[in-house]
């Protein structure tokens, strides 16, 4: 028993594992380095340096210690022991791979649980985490030892969820805390679990048992749709606070000069400090140029404030101002819980690295787009679309028996350590009883009346699907050549 995909990668790294279970976007997102979170916690565990507090002459050593003993990582690794913890740190974490993956096996959707409830502000969708109308809403999740943390981070993102700014999150050490917590009503933090979230295939017992014992809610990870203003507030949420009508023709910082705007009397001097920064990096001297030349409305004729999303809306149909200044994720939120469908796709938002042209994707074309598979795989590489059937659990109150979810593969992972024998015959008795690993599946936890099943596990075609990035271990290989899942093609070659 281990915390889950994440200690099972520090327990490889240290040799007190020789096999185990990781999640494959953890392990894609580990072996090219591409989580800076995820990566500094693993070297915090493992006591190695993180790099961003040494000064960069440090960081230069370190890079050519680095390199040194990348350039000795052969087919066997290295070992931790052997590595001084200075020389390693967290965002090159995934040079020091001692496993090699064998095959993903089974997929593990993205659960969101919330249960009938009497309060007047239920969750029944993804949305009613962030309608500031409903009140902030508190979030369970395993973490960080486990893959569900991470996960949940990248859905937050998609959705536009900040942790802590319009959601309470509560991590548990365990999904045994997590679940009693949930099905007891108990206080955590000083509020109670209005949702939980883990990544999980349906056969999870408690899972199973929870809703035996009280009448679940499925909520699906994403909305059914999205609008650009949905999405752009997921994808671009710290850079663009500038809304205004895309028939404006405002898309940069630099064609507000001689325009209406609208930002409250507190925020002011944060739009003062934006544009004059904006100007010194574009090497404009008149720093204050833009903003002087700015009319600002902060309040109503009678002097009140505006205080809501609707207002704001009105105050661009009727031409007062031609774009509003929202630097809060609270007023974007106010205001993204306003639109109304008719004017949502007119919305332009835009910032000042949108104007640097610093993203690292068009805004256009992905709003052209609006694609929910694409934009879910720009943060998740290895998520699946997945359809979580709800009669595989006892209790529902969903109005329909499936919704849409994703899911990643779980991998088996072998040390590279191992002797090639001993894992080529792991490898060679899995794949020659895939049918008894599929029926073994299916037996566990089953029940004739929810017919709980698993039909895409264990699939031999998808043993070599993984990223090239991820190494296959040479004994897997070896038996995936003679199965014909692997070629080899010899090229013809000259001296010359």
């Amino acid at each position: 028993s281990t915390g889950g995909s994440i200690d099972n990668i520090i327990q490889l790294l240290n040799n007190k594992l020789d096999i185990a279970f990781i999640d494959e976007q953890i392990l894609y997102e580990f072996v090219n380095n591409l989580n800076p979170e995820l990566n500094s916690y693993i070297a915090r565990q493992m006591n190695f340096s993180d790099n961003k507090s040494k000064n960069n002459q440090d960081i230069i050593e370190s890079e050519e210690q680095n390199n040194n003993i990348s350039n000795s990582i052969s087919s066997d690794s290295i070992s931790p022991d052997s590595i001084s913890s200075d020389s390693i740190s967290f965002d090159n974490m995934g040079n020091y791979l001692n496993f090699s993956l064998i095959a993903p096996l089974y997929y593990q959707p993205f659960f969101f649980i919330a249960k009938q409830s009497t309060s007047a502000n239920p969750v029944t969708s993804i949305n009613d985490l962030k309608n500031v109308k409903t009140g902030i809403k508190t979030v369970g999740v395993i973490g960080p030892n486990g893959n569900s943390y991470y996960h949940l981070q990248k859905i937050f993102k998609i959705n536009g969820l900040i942790s802590g700014e319009n959601i309470n999150l509560v991590l548990f050490d365990t999904q045994q805390q997590m679940i009693e917590a949930f099905s007891e009503n108990k206080i955590v933090d000083g509020k109670k679990l209005d949702v939980i979230y883990f990544t999980s295939n349906h056969k999870n017992e408690e899972l199973l048992k929870l809703s035996k014992d009280l009448k679940l809610r499925f909520i699906d990870p994403f909305p059914p749709t999205m609008t650009f203003l949905q999405f752009s507030e997921g994808q671009y949420l710290k850079e663009m606070p500038f809304f205004t009508f895309r028939d404006k023709g405002i898309t940069k910082i630099s064609d507000l000069k001689g325009k209406r705007i609208f930002t409250s009397s507190n925020d002011k001097n944060k739009l003062k400090k934006l544009i004059e920064n904006y100007e010194i990096i574009n090497q404009n001297q008149n720093n204050s140029q833009i903003y002087n030349s700015l009319t600002i409305i902060s309040n109503k004729p009678n002097g009140q404030p505006y205080n809501s999303g609707e207002e704001l809306i009105e105050l661009i149909i009727n031409n007062q101002v031609e774009v509003l200044y929202l630097p809060t994720m609270f007023q974007r939120n106010t205001l993204l819980n306003s639109i109304s469908n008719m004017v949502a796709n007119d919305i332009f938002q835009f910032g000042d690295r949108l104007s640097q042209n610093d993203l690292r994707q068009s805004v256009g074309n992905d709003i052209q787009k609006n694609n929910l598979r694409q934009i879910v795989e720009n943060e998740m590489k290895y998520a699946f679309p997945r359809n979580i059937n709800l009669n595989h659990f006892y209790q529902n109150i969903n109005d329909r028996n499936g919704i849409p979810s994703y899911a990643t593969r779980m991998c088996i992972v072998a040390r590279n350590q191992l002797p090639v024998k001993q894992v080529y015959y792991l490898v060679d008795n899995m794949v020659k009883r895939l049918d008894l690993l599929r029926k073994n599946m299916n037996q566990y936890q089953y029940n004739r009346n929810i017919d709980n099943t698993v039909s895409d596990a264990f699939q031999l075609q998808e043993f070599v699907s993984s990223s090239e990035t991820i190494p296959i271990h040479p004994a897997a290989k070896q038996k995936y050549m003679e199965l014909g899942l692997i070629k080899v093609k010899e090229s013809l070659s000259t001296d010359l």
